[in-house]
């Protein structure tokens, strides 16, 4: 996503919305594929695993962004929530609906706010203070990188 496209509350939604339906066509794409490991280690499983975990977690940080003031983004472990979730042992399609309903409800309270609400912020323990709009690009962002790289092992394999 580009800087300018990150900046734009639309786009932002766009290409939110637009995750489903890719992840979705990607894990059918894999079929049985679906539990080898990828270059990184994780499997398509670990990743659309993964993906539910960040889309909680990031949306979580977006309501509480819009609701309280300047409230304390909390940081987590991937790696662990990963392995408790023991992604690796449920089938990618079923992890793939899950973020469908994750991403379907947050997308649907993007729609919802004005203007002036992408402005409010929380401040995370890592990257500190950051407004809804901020929090929303990073999310986008990590979505895409992650379903290209679940699209990528579909098309090597």
């Amino acid at each position: 996503m580009s800087a300018n496209n990150a900046a734009n509350p639309a786009k932002l939604i766009e290409s939110l919305a637009s995750m489903p339906d890719r992840l979705e066509a990607a894990v059918a794409a894999l079929g049985p594929r679906e539990a080898a490991p990828g270059a990184d280690g994780w499997s398509a499983r670990e990743l659309s695993g993964h993906l539910c975990d960040a889309a909680r977690m990031w949306g979580a940080r977006m309501r509480l962004a819009m609701f309280e003031d300047r409230p304390h983004l909390e940081s987590y472990d991937q790696d662990a929530y990963v392995r408790m979730g023991a992604y690796r042992y449920i089938p990618a399609p079923e992890l793939a609906r899950q973020f469908r309903v994750i991403s379907e409800s947050t997308t649907a309270f993007l729609r919802g706010l004005r203007v002036s609400d992408w402005e409010r912020a929380g401040v995370h323990d890592e990257r500190g203070a950051m407004t809804l709009r901020e929090i929303a690009a990073i999310e986008a962002e990590h979505e895409r990188e992650h379903v290209e790289r679940i699209e990528l092992m579909a098309r090597q394999a």
